[in-house]
C-alpha cells in the first residue's frame, strides 16, 4: 500500500483510493480540505476490502462529524425521551404512538408498525415509506440518513450503523481533545438506504454507506458491508449474493 501524506494541498474535495484483489493498489489525492487530516480517512477503506474486482472509494471531509456539540446532545436527549415514552405507551393507544413516531422520525408514511424496544440516536435522520414494520429490539445509529422504502420488513435485533471510527488508534483518538473541546475519538458516517419490497432477516447488521436493492432478501445474521443489488437473496458475514430471482418465474409481474 502506498500512502501519500501531503503537507499543503488547498481546496475542498476528496481523496480517491483504488482497491484491487485483497490489497489497496494506490491512493491519489485529488483535493485536500485542510480542516480534515488525510490520515483520518484511510482506515475505513482498509478494513472494507473487496475480494474481487476493482472499486473506488471516496471519502469526503463531510463524512467526519462532531458528535458532542450542544445542539447534537440536545437532539439525542430529546430522542431518548421520545423512545422511552414510546416504549411505555399503551400498545392499543395507536393515536398516541403514531404521534410520538411522527415527532421522532424525519418522515413516515402510512401503515408503519414499530415494535418495542426501539433505539436510535437522532430519529430525524430516519425516513420511512408506506407499509413498513420493525420487529422488537432494533437499533438504528442514524448519524447520517437512513432511508427505508415501501413494503419493507425488518426482523428482530437488526442493527443499522451509519457511523464508524478509524481502525488505527493513532487515527481514531484525538490527543488534544480537551483543548479542542471535542470527543477523544473521531467519527465518520455515511447514509444507508433500504429500497422497496426488501426483507431483512433477524440479527442482521448493516454498516455505513450500504444500499439494499429493491425486492432483495437478506438472510438472518448477515453482516452487510457492501451494496446488495436488487432481486436477489444474500447471506453471510460478509454478506454475499447466493441467488438472483428468475425474471420470468419469480420476479413480480404485477403492481402491488
Amino acid at each position: 500500500m502506498h500512502i501519500v501524506h501531503p503537507k499543503n494541498i488547498g481546496g475542498n474535495g476528496r481523496i480517491v483510493i483504488d482497491k484491487g484483489r485483497n490489497e489497496i493498489f494506490f491512493l491519489r489525492i485529488l483535493h485536500y480540505n485542510d480542516t480534515c487530516k488525510v490520515n483520518q480517512l484511510f482506515p475505513g477503506v482498509v478494513e472494507n476490502r473487496f475480494r474481487y474486482g476493482r472499486d473506488i472509494v471516496y471519502y469526503e471531509a463531510s463524512d467526519f462529524l462532531e458528535t458532542a456539540d450542544s445542539d447534537t446532545l440536545k437532539q439525542i436527549a430529546r430522542t431518548r425521551e421520545l423512545t422511552r415514552e414510546y416504549y411505555f405507551s399503551d400498545y392499543e393507544d395507536t393515536e398516541k404512538r403514531a404521534a410520538i413516531l411522527h415527532e421522532l422520525f424525519g418522515g413516515m408514511g402510512e401503515n408503519v408498525a414499530i415494535d418495542t424496544p426501539f433505539y436510535c440516536d437522532y430519529g430525524k435522520n430516519i425516513f420511512l415509506g408506506n407499509d413498513v414494520i420493525f420487529n422488537m429490539n432494533c437499533t438504528f445509529v442514524d448519524n447520517k440518513t437512513i432511508r427505508i422504502g415501501d413494503r419493507v420488513l425488518i426482523a428482530s435485533n437488526v442493527q443499522i450503523y451509519t457511523s464508524s471510527h478509524p481502525v488505527l488508534p493513532q487515527e481514531r483518538l484525538v490527543p488534544d481533545w480537551r483543548e479542542r473541546q471535542t470527543t477523544f475519538f473521531r467519527t465518520y458516517a455515511r447514509p444507508i438506504e433500504i429500497e422497496n419490497n426488501v426483507w431483512i432477516g433477524g440479527g442482521c447488521i448493516l454498516l455505513p454507506g450500504v444500499t439494499i436493492g429493491e425486492n432483495s432478501v437478506i438472510g438472518a445474521g448477515s453482516v452487510i458491508n457492501r451494496p446488495i443489488p436488487p432481486n436477489c437473496v444474500a447471506v453471510g458475514n460478509p454478506c454475499r449474493v447466493i441467488r438472483y430471482f428468475d425474471t420470468d418465474r419469480e420476479r413480480w409481474l404485477h403492481e402491488i
